[in-house]
């Protein structure tokens, strides 16, 4: 098939550029058109206007180029767009709540809005857990079995760690088709096998670092530089962080700035190789309306120019795009959240002193 291939620079006053994020989501490509066939509720505009997709910031002296080195999927004319229910109790919830609590019905009025309704307990396995309507998520943590060791002399596989991750789930009875492939970031056990192949290994500064990242569970870790000499036995942080996109009908969800919506994220312990804490979330079957989509020429252009994370502050080559989703909500209280279909294009970036990252620019197909 022919491939389409644009460029464009820009400079002066220009766009936020996108964040450099791991390029991590389903990689699904079939037309938005044959994607619902199925639908539970037939359509055009049935959730009257819908919030207004952000624009872009303008960020002074920025400059860059986008180059698309990959085909772009046909546009259709209508696009079907979901609204998710938030999952905030109804009024028939609230009064059933109110009556377990013994609380006057008069204290409720006559139409109750529900915002959200937690509910904690604990476990026999000694997990405590805290659930909350808004947002579906549950918190938990094994209270029995905290992580007593801030590094460990070796680590689980990848697929080990991710296997752990996926059998706590299905054992608590938890869905995975609403999640994308688990990943865990960092990286720490495929980074070492890689190291070790160049003849790599840590020395007493190495672990000065690995140990100060250790104890803390904020900020972005970068991997040291290792040397080939002054070896001394090696150490890792033991927490293991095991992560779940979120996805809906099997494609990933974006914000503007390219970063995928996570579902769920699960901390292992690499000592006891044990699920000690973490979150997910539960999905909502949506509803679905079509509305008119961005003409095939529109929807390239806004490819070119950045999509949402606008103009980049680099050259950009884009070597893979496909349908997924935009998460956005309404300003109401409380918000409702609508998916729009969107191409998300995959790529590098390189930076003015010759540097590279990964690089994704999402494009929400609703015209507005």
């Amino acid at each position: 098939m022919k491939l389409r291939a644009f460029a464009v620079v820009f400079s002066s006053l220009a766009l936020v550029g996108a964040g450099c994020s791991p390029i991590v989501s389903p990689q699904i490509a079939a037309p938005i058109s044959e994607a619902f066939t199925d639908r539970p509720i037939a359509q055009t505009n049935g959730f009257g206007s819908l919030p207004k997709i952000p624009t872009a910031q303008l960020k002074p002296g920025s400059k860059g180029s986008v180059r698309l080195l990959a085909e772009v999927p046909t546009v259709p004319a209508k696009v079907t767009v979901l609204r998710v229910n938030d999952g905030r109790p109804d009024e028939n919830l609230l009064r059933n709540a109110s009556d377990a609590l013994d609380i006057p019905s008069g204290l409720l009025g006559d139409a109750p809005v529900g915002k959200n309704v937690i509910v904690t307990w604990n476990d026999a396995m000694g997990f405590s857990w805290n659930a909350a309507a808004d947002g579906r998520r549950v918190d938990f943590s094994d209270d029995a079995h905290p992580v007593k060791t801030l590094t460990v002399s070796s680590l689980p596989t990848t697929g080990a760690a991710t296997q752990l991750a996926i059998t706590f789930l299905q054992d608590h009875g938890v869905s995975l088709k609403r999640f994308g492939t688990p990943y865990v970031d960092p990286d720490w056990s495929s980074w070492w096998d890689a190291q070790k192949k160049e003849g790599r290994c840590m020395d007493t500064r190495t672990l000065g670092v690995i140990r100060t990242f250790s104890a803390t569970t904020t900020g972005n870790i970068v991997f040291p530089s290792l040397p080939s000499s002054g070896c001394v036995s090696a150490e890792f942080p033991s927490r293991m962080v095991v992560t779940f996109n979120a996805t809906q009908d099997g494609q990933g969800i974006f914000g503007d700035g390219g970063m995928p919506r996570v579902g769920a994220q699960l901390i292992i312990d690499a000592g006891t190789q044990r699920v000690v804490s973490g979150f997910f979330t539960f999905g909502a079957d949506p509803y679905r309306s079509d509305y008119a989509g961005l003409s095939q020429d529109e929807a390239e252009a806004r490819l070119v120019r950045g999509g949402q994370g606008g103009t980049p502050n680099g050259d950009v080559t884009i070597t893979t795009i496909r349908f997924e989703w935009y998460g956005i909500e309404s300003r109401t209280t409380p918000p409702v959240r609508f998916l729009l279909p969107a191409l998300v294009g995959d790529g590098t970036i390189e930076y003015a002193d010759k540097t590279t990252a990964p690089y994704r620019i999402v494009v929400p197909l609703l015209k507005q």
